[in-house]
């Protein structure tokens, strides 16, 4: 996904930030209608109304707090479907004990403000206690698994009324509810090409209900769609008689408590916190806002205590209006977040009383198309794409499609207050198996090539020959206090002159571990020997984590890199330094950099004589991936960055469109732009001047006249040319050798 482009709050008109307000509540009413509706719909028809009013209390609390405590611009909360299928597999168990009975509705208000108000102050506890970090540590795969359960779930629980038999009994089908049913669900998911500015709630509502309409016009319409289900609106003695019945909870049996009630409010504690937490990571994927999470889960912990005082549903993070409220920038400022609490009030306020005149085969199928939007499909296809990954890749994807797989089994089998503690569970396996791998992912030496540095022949030969000083050691997954002396015990048996740790791969990092690593540095750097970290930039775990916990101050600047293959630039750099006496880097004058390049004497003065020395500014790009130019350069000072532009199509992981991936950097004494002069094909890469660059420039048109008058000087130009090809072969080979298989 790619990053949005930078937005300007104070230039975006107010009509923009009205429709975009309007567009997010909109999108949001589906699904707090459905979490309304599923809540309390053990407690009968009477409470569904009850539960939609609630639902939309939810939701406006949850974005007025969010914009007051988060500080991460474009987060969206609001009810959640497994949230909501856990109060009503709640009321469920209760009425099977006796606890609990259909017409006591103020003791189910009641058990739905002590249930939200202390899931608000569980999650309050775990923010403050720092208990809300370890939720990053939880695999998205549990994540995943737990909405695939809900949306079974809640299928399973409308199969009935999409079939038309609210009552369950299978005895008797009616055609006209599944048809009913079927049309609210495509209106909702496929709209027709000249309806899509129409709203999806509005579409499948519209849709729906004219259906039902029409087949009640048909002879004997009854036993055609069945039954009509119809929601009552709440009245205010519901809520009264709700506060009153607060007062009974004590008197509640120890086993509704034990069995029911504390499992159960454990369970919705835990999956809020994974939510909030996942659309948090989803927002920072896509705007590159950087939080710890904990103002993120306060925020939601508020709106849960405030909004359970008034029988609000629990609230948790909303990862799909949270990534669409991400790729529409007017969506993420202030204002429109308040005007669409104001428009979801408003909606509720229009849509509630007319909701009992819905028939139940229409509000089923809104409920079932709800239920699969709330799918990750696209974490869902790379998980089901193994075929076409690496071994390492199939293995994991393996691994975490049988999570996702085994969570929402547990769900549908024994519901989400199992799948959760399940998924809890298997994330406790996922982390003790990455600890069982070690700190250190591979120590190897001789890393030549993989720096992307294309040099002279003779700074490439002396890399070749002397390669073995530079030793890199990649450390991976998470870094804790027993694995720092694993580290310890690689950095001080390396051999090398020259040691880099790369830490790009490392993904959790406590604050034992971080000072261990900087102590292990800071104890090889007092003996006079070179080390320096690699993979240290932001948006990078490992910097991340040191970041938080203040400690990049502590770290030399000449001893930080953002990439391995820069860390590997130095190295080479430092090793060439001593090696070659200092001339490494050099700027060159012409018959020098001709002589670097292996041209004879006697031709040198014929080359000069149809070259010209060129100069560009820092960040000028000399070559352009496509153009047409034949042009030959033979660089002379500075350095030439060459970039590979990347389609997004080309995979999953390749960069976005527009963006490129740094292939060589080039030094002085070396040729570019010479596989265009030979073939005559389109420039593959870019090539931009990293600070200011002189070159020698050989158009084709004068290699035809060279090769007319002096025939010997253009062979030998021709024959160089040839070699930097075979030595840039010779340095491939010797890091794609250095890479694991």
């Amino acid at each position: 996904m790619t990053a949005p482009h930078a937005f300007d709050p104070s230039h975006c008109a107010l009509r923009t930030i009205v429709v975009a307000a309007l567009e997010s509540s909109l999108e949001a009413m589906p699904f707090i209608i459905v979490a309304g509706l599923i809540a309390f719909a053990p407690m009968g028809e009477a409470m569904s109304g009850f539960g939609v009013v609630e639902a939309s209390i939810s939701a406006t609390l949850a974005g007025l707090f969010i914009v007051a405590v988060a500080d991460r611009k474009g987060l969206i909360g609001g009810p959640s479907l497994a949230l909501a299928l856990m109060m009503a597999a709640t009321f469920k168990a209760l009425l099977i004990q006796g606890v609990l009975a259909a017409d006591n509705i103020g003791l189910a208000f009641a058990l739905a403000v002590a249930l939200t108000v202390s899931c608000g102050l569980v999650m309050v506890g775990s923010a403050a206690l720092g208990i809300g970090r370890v939720a990053p540590l939880v695999p998205y795969p549990v994540l995943s698994g737990l909405r695939i359960g809900t949306a079974l779930l809640l299928f399973r629980e409308q199969l009935p009324t999409v079939m038309g038999m609210p009552d369950g009994s299978y005895s008797s089908i009616h055609p006209g509810a599944i048809a009913v049913a079927a049309v609210t669900f495509f209106a909702m998911l496929f709209p027709i090409p000249c309806l899509r500015i129409v709203p999806p709630i509005v579409r499948a509502l519209v849709a729906g209900i004219a259906t039902h309409q029409l087949l009640a016009l048909l002879p004997r319409s009854d036993a055609i769609i069945g039954p009509v289900m119809a929601t009552t609106m709440p009245g205010i003695d519901q809520f009264t008689g709700g506060w009153r019945a607060a007062v009974t909870l004590g008197n509640l049996p120890t086993s509704a408590l034990t069995d029911v009630l504390l499992p159960t409010l454990a369970s919705m504690a835990v999956l809020a916190m994974l939510e909030t937490v996942a659309s948090a990571s989803a927002l920072h994927t896509e705007t590159g806002q950087r939080s710890n999470g904990r103002r993120e889960l306060l925020a939601v912990a508020f709106t849960n205590v405030a909004g359970g005082v008034f029988g609000a549903l629990p609230v948790a993070g909303s990862l799909e209006a949270t990534v669409l409220n991400a790729q529409a920038p007017a969506r993420r400022t202030r204002p429109a977040a308040l005007l669409r609490c104001v428009f979801m009030v408003v909606l509720a306020i229009i849509a509630v009383p007319h909701l009992n005149r819905v028939p139940g085969a229409v509000l089923a199928g809104l409920i079932v198309a709800t239920a699969l939007m709330a799918i990750d499909f696209r974490s869902l296809r790379q998980m089901l794409a193994v075929a076409r990954s690496g071994r390492s890749r199939r293995i994991e994807r393996i691994g975490n499609l049988s999570i996702s797989l085994t969570v929402a089994a547990a769900a549908v089998a024994f519901g989400l207050v199992i799948a959760v503690f399940l998924g809890a569970a298997l994330a406790l396996l996922v982390f003790v198996a990455d600890m069982a791998e070690g700190p250190v992912h591979r120590h190897y030496t001789n890393p030549i090539g993989r720096s992307r540095a294309r040099r002279s022949d003779q700074e490439s030969e002396t890399l070749l020959r002397y390669g073995a000083a530079i030793e890199v050691i990649e450390l991976q997954g998470a870094l804790f206090f027993g694995s720092t002396e694993q580290v310890a015990s690689n950095v001080e048996v390396a051999a090398g002159d020259y040691i880099v740790l790369d830490l790009h791969r490392v993904h959790r990092m406590d604050l034992s571990a971080a000072r261990g690593l900087l102590l292990t540095c800071e104890r090889f750097w007092q003996s006079g020997r070179w080390l320096v970290l690699a993979g240290l930039r932001p948006g990078v775990p490992a910097w991340d984590y040191l970041c938080d916990r203040g400690l990049q101050n502590t770290l030399p600047p000449g001893c930080i890199f953002p990439t391995l293959e820069d860390a590997l630039d130095q190295a080479e750099a430092e090793l060439l330094a001593k090696h070659l006496e200092g001339a490494v880097e050099q700027a060159l004058n012409g018959p020098e950099a001709l002589a670097s390049i292996g041209m004879p004497e006697a031709a040198v003065p014929d080359l000069l004589r149809h070259m010209r020395d060129v100069e560009f500014s820092s960040g000028t790009t000399i070559v352009r991936a496509g153009d047409t130019s034949r042009t030959l350069f033979l660089l002379l000072a500075g350095r030439v960055e060459v970039a590979l532009p990347v389609p997004s199509h080309i995979s999953e992981q390749a960069p976005a469109a527009g963006r490129s991936i740094r292939v060589a950097t080039l030094a002085p004494g070396a040729l570019f732009g010479e596989m265009a002069l030979l073939s005559g094909a389109p420039r593959s890469a870019d090539l931009v001047a990293k600070g200011q660059v002189r070159c020698l420039r050989l158009d084709p048109e004068d290699l035809i006249v060279l090769r007319a008058k002096q025939p010997d000087s253009a062979w030998h130009l021709l024959r160089a040319i040839a070699l930097q090809i075979e030595m840039n072969l010779r340095l491939a080979n010797a890091a794609i050798a250095s890479y694991e298989d």
